[in-house]
């Protein structure tokens, strides 16, 4: 338990000394959390909303429509179902009859529209409206006139709030007649007005006006007495919806005369498909927007984290070297990227239930359906709390995987914050005798024990002026002949092969121009055994004021080159 506090507490420290950092990541951590949290959110309030508004106005399950501009005596299609295998299977089942009009009204109103007329029936109907505002249709169905005796309809919704008609007033159709609608509502079908065949959702609702009766009034107002073109109706759950469908087909060819009509199922009504198919597209580009704020806010733990393991790489491999296991190590920087996690993701739930508050308003004013519902989403933001704390708590964990991973001796640096220039020692191979201390031997002798005895030994000089040749090497104690007398300085450090150097207007060059101080020394020798030389040597200072030997080739034009260092 002791433990446990003691690597909470520097966890802690560890925030406090970078509270700024800490703070920023953890605020693009609540907003990538909330985010995804807010808007998968909802999806799933608008799949409820639109199941419990088609459900409580009983949408129909199936629906026949006759081909344009013919008709069916009333009654005939509500036969035909009850002559069906099936028709047990059917709840509810409802004529109409749908004629496209005009529609003019106050505010300079003037558009093309629908009259939708329903037959009255027992039980809880198809396709009913959802009174918003002022009063529905009367119950009886029978077409009785509104106050005034003009024919009553409810006006839709959707169309009365985008023209901002009151929820009361008069409307004038095609052939001058004129209707008082007694308040505004919604039929699943128009849900999101389509503005006829071929029209488009949501930018419809503004120009097309559809207006709800009794079959009776329509009747009256297209002037087609018993008519109807139109038949909706439900099923019982459970029930085989393609079988009934093919019934009506079959049914529709057999009449006598064969009856040309559509036999269409809930899914194809346009509101339908637009209500739903839009949800699943926002829900994809929701997704892709919170994941990339998630993505920028594991990068910036990334590099945090990255920062954290440097700066503790000194203690790491201190850590390494006295035997700790690399996993006890991992804790401190591990914990410090989870408690920047967690704080982000507790912001974030909060975050995303404040967002939500006013998504529901934009949605609810955008979509006006009769049924609202946003509960909280425990499962949804049960989602974005894990993303929102593994993405950045992953992202931490692969700069502490690699640091604990390396040798003791690669994790301790040396770091230096500033440079020296370092000017070249002259020291002549020939300088004065040194005396050989204890320590000097007993590392030598440690040398040899290690790396084998060939592999130490000491310089001595050999009878010879080429300079390659001028050495030999000698066992450790062996004295070096004496020699030297009569010759120039040597270096201490011979290159081989000698490196060429360039030249400028006669003066070689080595990061800058030479200033030749001695010379030339000409060795002129080996003829005797192919390996013959003839140069002139100088002893030459650099820009960085260090020593070097330098010759020039005999007959060789501008030839310089760079033999030897004084170090």
């Amino acid at each position: 338990m002791a433990d446990r506090t003691l690597w909470v507490r520097w966890s802690w420290r560890d925030l406090r000394a970078r509270w700024v950092q800490v703070a920023a990541l953890a605020l693009v951590i609540a907003l990538g959390t909330g985010t995804y949290a807010a808007l998968l959110s909802t999806s799933a309030w608008r799949r409820q909303s639109n199941d419990a508004s088609f459900a409580l106005l009983h949408t129909h399950d199936l629906r026949v429509t006759l081909a344009q501009g013919s008709s069916a005596r009333q009654g005939s299609l509500l036969a035909m179902v009850r002559r069906l295998p099936h028709a047990a299977d059917v709840t509810a089942a409802r004529e109409r009859l749908l004629v496209p009009t005009q529609v003019a009204g106050p505010l300079g109103v003037l558009v093309p529209g629908e009259l939708v007329g329903t037959a009255a029936g027992q039980g809880p109907g198809v396709d009913t409206v959802h009174i918003a505002a002022g009063r529905g249709l009367p119950a009886a169905g029978g077409g009785a006139p509104a106050a005034g005796g003009l024919p009553a309809v409810v006006l839709d919704r959707g169309f009365a709030q985008q023209n901002g008609l009151p929820d009361t007033g008069t409307l004038r159709v095609a052939g001058g007649a004129l209707v008082r609608y007694t308040g505004i509502g919604q039929s699943p079908e128009f849900f999101v007005a389509s503005g006829g065949a071929g029209g488009t959702p949501f930018l419809s609702q503004k120009i097309y006006a559809v207006l709800f009766t009794t079959l009776a009034t329509a009747q009256r107002l297209a002037r087609a007495p018993g008519r109807v073109n139109d038949l909706v109706l439900t099923l019982r759950p459970g029930t085989d919806r393609s079988v009934v469908q093919r019934e009506l087909r079959r049914a529709l060819a057999a009449a006598t005369p064969p009856v040309s009509a559509a036999v269409t199922t809930r899914s194809q009504i346009p509101a339908y498909k637009v209500l739903y198919e839009d949800i699943n597209t926002d829900e994809q580009l929701w997704r892709i927007i919170a994941l990339l704020v998630l993505a920028g806010a594991a990068f910036a733990v990334l590099n945090l984290a990255t920062r954290i393991v440097e700066s503790q790489r000194r203690e790491i491999g201190i850590g390494m070297a006295l035997g700790v296991r690399p996993a006890l190590l991992a804790v401190r920087p591990l914990l410090f990227a989870a408690q920047v996690a967690l704080i982000g993701v507790v912001f974030g739930v909060a975050a995303g239930y404040l967002v939500g508050i006013p998504l529901r308003g934009a949605f609810e004013s955008l979509l006006p359906l009769p049924v609202w519902r946003s509960p909280f989403q425990a499962g949804t933001f049960a989602q974005a709390a894990a993303i929102g704390f593994v993405l950045p708590f992953a992202a931490a964990a692969w700069p502490v995987w690699r640091a604990v991973r390396v040798q003791p001796v690669e994790a301790i640096r040396i770091e230096a914050s500033d440079f020296v220039p370092l000017y070249h020692r002259t020291v002549d191979l020939f300088g004065g005798p040194q005396s050989e201390s204890e320590g000097w031997a007993r590392l030598v002798e440690r040398l040899r024990a290690r790396l084998g005895g060939g592999a130490v030994h000491g310089l001595g000089l050999h009878p010879e002026h080429r300079p390659e040749r001028a050495w030999r090497p000698l066992a450790p104690g062996e004295r070096p002949p004496p020699g030297g007398a009569g010759m120039g300085a040597r270096p201490l450090w011979l290159i081989e092969p000698p490196r060429r150097l360039k030249e400028n207007r006669g003066v070689p060059h080595d990061d800058g121009p030479l200033e030749l101080l001695a010379g030339p020394e000409r060795i002129e020798s080996g003829w005797w055994d192919g390996d013959e030389i003839a140069r002139d040597y100088f002893i030459a200072r650099t820009p960085s004021a260090g020593l070097i030997w330098v010759y020039r080739e005999r007959g060789t034009a501008g030839a310089w080159y760079l033999h030897g260092v004084f170090a």
